[in-house]
């Protein structure tokens, strides 16, 4: 019994769950992807396939982790160079990039 990935109109065998898993984590599978699940004989939309669920949570937080991480980066510049123009808001700027810096931590899993 075989797993397919069908992304367009191009269809891939997949040959076990955890190749499927992997595949979600890294992005090769979007939610939108459609899965044919070989116990159930049907095609299912990839986030409705239960085995791989959570690795689409996984994906979608480092994303939002390294989007974070840039957010943070340019605030610090920003509040490096506002420090010097106007104190009170190059703190504000800094004390933002630091909460960003935090949050992407926490959702990258690298709590400090």
């Amino acid at each position: 019994m075989e797993w397919k990935v069908r992304k367009g109109g191009d269809e891939y065998p997949c040959p076990d769950i955890p190749t499927l898993k992997q595949w979600a984590t890294e992005g090769r599978i979007l939610k939108e992807d459609y899965i044919f699940n070989p116990v159930l004989r049907q095609w299912l939309y990839a986030r409705d396939v239960a085995e791989i669920q959570p690795n689409f949570i996984k994906t979608t937080n480092q994303a939002q982790a390294q989007h974070l991480k840039k957010v943070a980066t340019a605030l610090a510049i920003l509040g490096v160079i506002f420090l010097v123009l106007s104190p009170p808001f190059g703190g504000l700027l800094l004390l933002a990039a630091a909460t960003c810096a935090v949050v992407h931590h926490v959702k990258a899993g690298t709590v400090i």
